[in-house]
């Protein structure tokens, strides 16, 4: 490993991702600087890592900047020396222009404290230079990571497309799991048409895999449908704005 140490800098979710994949895939010293001392003590004690400041930052670490969006550039400043990264899809990789050495290593994956061991997923590289990338590179290569070298600008083409895939796939999951509840149904039974839908996108292209009545111009059932939603706002909205999607998708398309 090129690096002489790797700090970690925040204390959430992100943290927690790298410290679990430092601490299973490399022998270098690991310090977590954050400002929650209590959830910097639970860390350290739960990864047998360091607790550490900005000032023990040297010019042969990597530090990974693992918080919210809108304090990478302000906490960025606290460092003077090191490989200085942040792991967010949106940043732009200039909010660390300020130092000589710096990066970007987002990983595009969702991530939870309660999640199982996530073990597919690519990793977004850029750098301010082709060495720091080279850097960056040598760093995924040794923990064994799937990476990419992406510029900011579709780096944040990936993170809107993660968003649609993700975020707003699990908030319609969580429309289906309130409507069920709602109308005391089983929400248990969804699961293997869930589980289904994503697995076809592995031999398909999800364009291929699109049915139901608004690719079939089934009116019928649509109409039906609305009723049953009449006096839940929110799903309704998101049922007619679905459906207007598919329909101006498939328009041409015959019925199935």
């Amino acid at each position: 490993m090129i690096f002489n140490t790797i700090y970690i800098v925040g204390s959430g979710n992100l943290a927690h991702f790298w410290l679990k994949k430092l601490t299973t895939s490399c022998k270098l010293p690991i310090g977590i600087i954050a400002r929650n001392e209590t959830l910097s003590k639970a860390l350290a004690s739960e990864f047998q890592c360091k607790i550490s400041k900005s000032e023990d930052v040297t010019s042969k670490d990597l530090v990974l900047i693992c918080v919210s969006d809108s304090a990478i550039e302000d906490v960025s400043k606290s460092f003077k020396k090191g490989l200085i990264c942040h792991c967010s899809g949106t940043t732009d990789l200039l909010s660390l222009k300020q130092h000589q050495s710096f990066g970007v290593i987002y990983p595009l994956q969702t991530f939870s404290k309660n999640s199982h061991s996530i073990i597919d997923f690519n990793i977004l590289i850029e750098g301010n230079n082709s060495n720091t990338e080279q850097e960056l590179m040598s760093f995924c290569e040794v923990l064994k990571l799937k990476y990419e070298l992406v510029n900011t600008e579709n780096r944040q083409k990936y993170h809107l497309s993660a968003v649609l895939v993700n975020n707003f796939t699990n908030a319609i999951f969580v429309l289906a799991q309130d409507y069920c509840l709602n109308h005391h149904l089983n929400f248990e039974l969804l699961k293997p048409l869930i589980f289904q839908t994503v697995e076809n996108i592995k031999t398909q292209a999800p364009e291929h895999n699109q049915t139901g009545p608004a690719k079939r111009k089934d009116l019928k059932t649509i109409n039906k449908h609305k009723e049953l939603i009449q006096n839940e706002q929110d799903l309704k909205q998101v049922y007619d704005v679905l459906n207007q999607v598919i329909q101006n998708r498939f328009k041409n398309s015959k019925k199935d």
